[in-house]
């Protein structure tokens, strides 16, 4: 946790956004691209929405050949990735993130929105509740 935000706060994430997209359908790579994207901004700064600084993160996170690839799709496949995303999203009703759609055990689905209702997707999802300790102690 830093207490300073990255200069030019915030960036337009346009070019990554499309270029993340395109490994969204590999939940490991996804998750270890962000981890370092999120790093890199917040913690060192870096201005990970120019593609002079996230190439290099993307060849190195996904190796040089997915990385190529991804990078060439960015403009077609991922833009049309992000709007089909963005596009459900507002469909959804989403109007902040994090926002979750979520679908429980009876089929009912349901929208939530920000970190603090993780409380709330748990109890509409009917997540067992952690350990002997009576409830939610805390969410965060």
């Amino acid at each position: 946790m830093t207490t300073e935000n990255p200069p030019n706060f915030p960036p337009n994430t346009l070019q990554v956004m499309r270029a993340v997209c395109g490994v969204a359908d590999d939940q490991a790579k996804l998750c270890a691209l962000l981890e370092r994207l999120y790093h890199e901004f917040w913690v060192n700064h870096v201005q990970v929405a120019q593609p002079d600084a996230f190439v290099p993160i993307f060849k190195q996170v996904l190796g040089v050949e997915t990385a190529e690839r991804v990078l060439a799709e960015a403009a077609t496949k991922g833009k049309a990735t992000l709007t089909k995303n963005t596009d459900y999203a507002f469909s959804t009703g989403a109007f902040g993130l994090p926002w979750m759609v979520c679908t429980n055990a009876k089929g009912e689905t349901e929208g939530f929105w920000g970190i603090d209702h993780f409380g709330h997707v748990s109890q509409f999802l009917d997540l067992p509740k952690p350990g002997n300790t009576g409830g939610w102690k805390s969410v965060l």
